[in-house]
Parts: C-alpha cells; structure tokens; sequence
C-alpha cells in the first residue's frame, strides 16, 4: 500500500500538533513533579534538558551569524527578565489547577497589546482590538 503524499500545510499541522502535545506534556510533568521537588529545581533541570537541543541548532546551523544577537544588551535584558516569569508560570502549574493557569497565560496576548501603548507608544486600532479580543 502506497502512502499519500504529505503537503507542506499537512506537514506543518502535524509539526503543530506535535508542538502542543509536547507542551501540554511538559505542563502535566510540571504539574507532577512540582509536589515534590522545588521551582527552581524543576527549572534547572527543564533548561539542562533544552541546552543540549540549543546547542545542537547553533552546532548544525548552516548559516554562520544566525545567533549572533544584534543588540546584546537587549538580550540581556531580556534573559534577566525571563527567569522570574519562568519561576511564576512554573510556580503557577504546580499550586494552580491546569485549567486555570491556561486562563491566565492566555491573556497574555491582552496585556501585551495593551501594555504595547504606553510602553512602545504604540497605535492599536480597533480592528486590531478586535483580533486581540
């Protein structure tokens, strides 16, 4: 029997499906081992786990320069502010149900348009309003 061939958009799809199972996965085992072992241990262990994965894109990575930051400071910026939200979500999966958690992170997408305005001095119309909402 002869497989049908997959399409670029069946494969995206899948590679999609694959990702958010996979999320949703690491969520459950967040939720699981955060009754037992602390935050930041759970965290170190979720980044020792990804480092070899990272290290692997940048080792193969045809293109020389891809992760090269242009602005390193802002990187900085950037990774010192993103170990306290990571101690928050995690933190959140292990006390909170999952379901409530989901409700909380996806808000996200209202706080940062609305924080876009004054922060960025951003415009966002009404129609952007709309997709947001």
């Amino acid at each position: 029997m002869k497989l049908p061939k997959i399409t670029p958009t069946q494969q995206g799809a899948l590679f999609g499906f694959l990702a958010f199972s996979l999320f949703a996965t690491h969520d459950v085992v967040l939720k699981f081992l955060g009754g037992s072992y602390s935050v930041i241990q759970v965290i170190f262990f979720t980044n020792l786990f990804t480092f070899p994965l990272l290290l692997g894109m940048m080792v193969f990575d045809p293109e020389s320069g891809n992760l090269r930051p242009r602005n390193p400071k802002w990187i900085a910026f950037r990774a010192s502010l993103s170990f306290p939200v990571m101690v928050c979500i995690f933190y959140a999966f292990t006390v909170l149900k999952l379901a409530e958690t989901y409700a909380i992170l996806f808000t996200t997408p209202l706080f940062v348009t609305a924080l876009s305005v004054p922060v960025l001095k951003e415009h966002v119309g009404p129609r952007r309003w709309a997709a947001v909402l």
